[in-house]
């Protein structure tokens, strides 16, 4: 950790990010400690949210993330990639930047999680690490809720909310989140079809062996119809995903 850092004058969630170094040495000394992970989530990526206190932390999160053996939702990992994915920066500039090195180092760490995930869920919050710490913004917080199975989205011609049902036979993109769902069909999206970073996620179900995740993925960039203003919807737009993000290549830091 930067020991000149004055944490005194940084911000956190809650004001002056001073307790902040000393969480992070009790979570190094023992990652184990779930009251110290609370209490890092809440102050560095409240609901969401990152401070300056999020960005300086990133290198003694990312050095307890190459240096912890992977487990099923490591925290080191997940908290560091859920800073670097947030889409939501309050009263700082945002210097991520900078810190781009210490967040590539642990794409080695990222592939171990992927590969100690203990089911489906797990996994995907592994895939969702990686986006985050690879700067893939939109991608980090939609992976989140595959793990689910259930993703909301919007339609971008009426605004209406949506919710979009994964694991269905056929899957469905829906007003409510009543079930059984009766939207309209997701026709799922051929795999040969997809590049860019999509086509990464897909490799990586495969080679661990996710059918599940890889149903999900292709039904998330699949096409359909929005069932309030009937407009076609195709690769995840709904979602904010464009169509780079799934045909020509990555689409960063939106």
């Amino acid at each position: 950790m930067n020991d000149t850092i004055d944490w005194t004058d940084v911000q956190d969630a809650y004001g002056s990010a001073e307790a902040v170094p000393g969480l992070l040495a009790q979570a190094a000394g023992l990652p184990s400690d779930a009251g110290v992970w609370n209490d890092l989530w809440s102050r560095l990526c409240h609901q969401g949210t990152v401070y300056q206190a999020s960005f300086l932390a990133i290198p003694a999160l990312g050095e307890m993330a190459r240096l912890t053996p992977p487990t099923p939702h490591s925290q080191a990992l997940n908290l560091l990639a859920a800073i670097a994915g947030s889409t939501d920066v309050s009263g700082t500039p945002d210097t991520r930047e900078r810190y781009a090195d210490a967040l590539a180092s642990c794409l080695p760490a990222a592939e171990a999680y992927a590969a100690a995930a203990a089911d489906d869920a797990d996994f995907c919050y592994a895939l969702s690490v990686v986006a985050g710490l690879r700067g893939e913004r939109i991608w980090h917080q939609v992976l989140t809720f595959l793990a689910d199975g259930t993703v909301p989205g919007g339609c971008p011609e009426c605004g209406e909310d949506l919710c979009v049902f994964l694991d269905t036979i056929p899957a469905r993109v829906c007003l409510s989140w009543v079930e059984p769902p009766d939207g309209p069909e997701l026709v799922l999206a051929k795999a040969d079809t997809i590049e860019g970073y999509a086509q990464g996620m897909l490799v990586m179900a495969g080679r661990h062996s996710r059918g599940t995740v890889t149903h999900r993925l292709l039904a998330l960039l699949g096409d359909g119809q929005c069932p309030a203003c009937e407009r076609p919807l195709s690769r995840g737009s709904l979602f904010g995903l464009g169509v780079d993000d799934a045909q020509e290549g990555p689409s960063k830091r939106r």
